[in-house]
């Protein structure tokens, strides 16, 4: 329900989940305009959250560890190397 403009790439991470290996990817995103809304079927609640709301919750894990630092100003974006950097298959490389 909400329309955003991607800033950049916070973090990579890889995990196995359910014996399958998985890349988890986190961007950054600015509200442009629009409300969360749940789509009933692959989410099931939509809000806006600020820092306090988080600390509240009983959330966990690595979107708590990851939304805790955005909110804080302690996560930053992953600066992408030039293309020219690495051989032509590769489009981007973040580190």
């Amino acid at each position: 329900g909400i329309v955003c403009a991607v800033e950049g790439l916070i973090s990579a991470t890889t995990l196995v989940w359910r014996d399958a290996p998985m890349l988890y990817l986190v961007f950054l995103a600015r509200h442009v305009s629009g409300e969360p809304t749940p789509d009933g079927l692959e989410t099931n609640a939509a809000a806006f959250w600020g820092l306090d709301d988080l600390r509240r919750m009983p959330f966990d894990g690595q979107n708590a560890f990851l939304a805790e630092r955005i909110l804080t100003g302690q996560a930053g974006l992953l600066k992408p190397f030039s293309p020219s950097a690495w051989h032509p298959m590769y489009r981007t490389t973040y580190a």
